[in-house]
């Protein structure tokens, strides 16, 4: 096993798919897990120097099925919580931008366009989040029910603190 410094979003371009597997728990990150990702974002964002990076933590993630041509696997052994809350924020973010820039979201980091039902999420949560993630990334719709829970209260989250920002369709989605 090798490590090696990773841009967060590199788990979202591509066709890929990150799978967390059953043996993971659900999504438990809380509003204090958010806030501090929230401030770490924010502090990179407010940064004049483009080339300082900032840790976010371990993400383990090993292969699952690579294959010639399609959707490669891989599986996150560590650092799901990480990785779900960020592809909550960029369904926030899709979900605050116009409708090109939303697109745009959606296609290159949410989805992996033109795949089967099976591969069309790039990331996909364990099963006893699967359903709820599914409906926020793939239909564009947060459930009413729990807005102070688990992953619908981490959309809501950060779709707040998006709305309360600037002119987001000014921002590049690159």
């Amino acid at each position: 096993m090798e490590a090696a410094p990773t841009k967060v979003i590199q788990y979202f371009n591509g066709e890929k798919q990150n799978l967390i597997p059953l043996f993971q728990r659900p999504y438990t990150w809380t509003k204090s897990n958010w806030q501090t990702l929230w401030d770490d974002l924010m502090v990179q964002y407010d940064e004049v120097d483009d080339t300082k990076t900032h840790f976010m933590g371990a993400i383990v993630s090993v292969p699952s099925r690579s294959v010639p041509v399609g959707v490669s696997k891989y599986l996150i052994i560590d650092g799901q919580q990480r990785l779900t809350t960020v592809s909550l924020l960029l369904c926030a973010l899709r979900d605050c931008l116009d409708s090109n820039s939303a697109s745009r979201i959606q296609e290159v980091y949410l989805t992996n366009r033109f795949r089967n039902e099976e591969d069309t999420l790039k990331f996909v949560p364990t099963q006893a989040d699967r359903d709820v993630y599914r409906t926020i990334a793939l239909e564009r719709q947060v459930p009413a029910n729990n807005k102070d829970v688990g992953m619908v209260a981490a959309y809501y989250f950060f779709k707040n603190k998006l709305l309360k920002g600037t002119d987001l369709n000014d921002a590049p989605v690159d």
